[in-house]
């Protein structure tokens, strides 16, 4: 299909082919080679799908009364943040807020990657995901492994901790062994088999086990179900530590369960908070896990308090000095008067 295809085009919407099922909100057209139908597809589940596509999905995008045609899509390098030929302002910050949970504009990406023109980007260059505060001063998450401790993540405001949390996909190996037979066979030394099912990672199923990685897989993991096949959904599928459960529990809990109790393994992980907590309370080792978070959580929240406290006492103390010393200007002490 041409770009003349598209005979009248609306501004940000996208043509797919061979996709067999849609969900409400993103418009589209379906290209079959003789008509279009049209529709709407969820935004967030399509892109999601499509990083895991073989590549074979032809897409039209209409941004600016342009139809350009991508054959054999191929996501834009979230893991890297390279722009690729194809790639536009709107197409990447589609892609990366799907991917980290965000909801920015074209402009703040741009503002974040101090991009001047928005309809000028160049194959080759670096756009990636971040923050930028009001003074228009810009973070981005490290792209390098071992960055990330709890010094660094506790520096970071909440919505730097929740990007870099979804972040650590970008440290997932993507040729994890699809099968457990094939890891056993192929990988045993990289990996420390399960001890029984896996903790939080069985939620609404069963059977699924958990391989740690470590060697040349360290801080991967790897989650098979009951079939021996690689769990890969939102919500049992195996993640990066930041840090391996053998290198620091206590570091593990904080930088890796807590995250995920808070937010979830992605943004299109469909579990709760409650249902979370329930499944990592199935093992004594995850209840001993929220025993901790759960603790560290008072201790925060008293210190908290003492330090609100603390500091209306110091309010209370300030105010009733500088009472007593428009007290004592406004009445002199009297003098006693000497004998004649």
């Amino acid at each position: 299909m041409s770009s003349s295809s598209a005979s009248s085009c609306w501004d940000n919407f996208f043509v797919f082919r061979n996709i067999n099922s849609f969900w409400p909100v993103l418009k589209f057209r379906i290209y079959n080679g003789n008509r279009t139908n049209e529709g709407s597809v969820n935004q967030s589940d399509w892109l999601s799908q499509q990083y895991t596509s073989n590549g074979q999905d032809s897409i039209i995008y209409t941004n600016t009364k342009k139809a350009t045609t991508v054959k054999s899509f191929d996501p834009y390098k979230i893991k890297t943040g390279e722009v690729e030929t194809n790639d536009t302002m709107t197409t990447i910050t589609t892609e990366v807020n799907a991917y980290y949970g965000t909801d920015y504009d074209v402009e703040t990406m741009a503002k974040i990657n101090t991009i001047k023109n928005v309809d000028q980007i160049e194959a080759g260059e670096t756009i990636q995901v971040g923050t930028v505060d009001l003074n228009g001063g810009t973070w981005k998450p490290p792209y390098e492994e071992g960055v990330v401790d709890l010094e660094y993540f506790e520096g970071l405001n909440e919505s730097q901790q929740k990007i870099t949390h979804y972040h650590r996909r970008v440290f997932e190996d993507g040729d994890i062994p699809k099968t457990k037979m094939e890891l056993e066979k192929n990988e045993s030394k990289n990996w420390t088999p399960p001890n029984g099912e896996a903790v939080a990672h069985n939620i609404g199923t069963n059977g699924n086990v958990d391989y740690r990685g470590k060697g040349d897989r360290s801080n991967q993991q790897a989650i098979y179900d009951k079939n021996g096949n690689l769990e890969t959904t939102h919500e049992n599928g195996g993640s990066y530590d930041y840090v391996s459960p053998k290198d620091g529990l206590k570091a593990h809990a904080d930088l890796d369960v807590e995250p995920w109790l808070t937010w979830g393994n992605t943004p299109q992980d469909t579990t709760t908070v409650q249902q979370r907590r329930e499944a990592m309370a199935q093992k004594p080792e995850g209840q001993a896990g929220l025993i901790y978070l759960d603790g560290k959580k008072k201790v925060d929240q008293t210190k908290e308090f003492a330090k609100e406290k603390g500091s209306q006492a110091k309010e209370v103390v300030s105010n009733g000095w500088e009472v007593l010393k428009d007290t004592f200007k406004q009445k002199p002490v009297p003098q006693t008067q000497g004998a004649n």
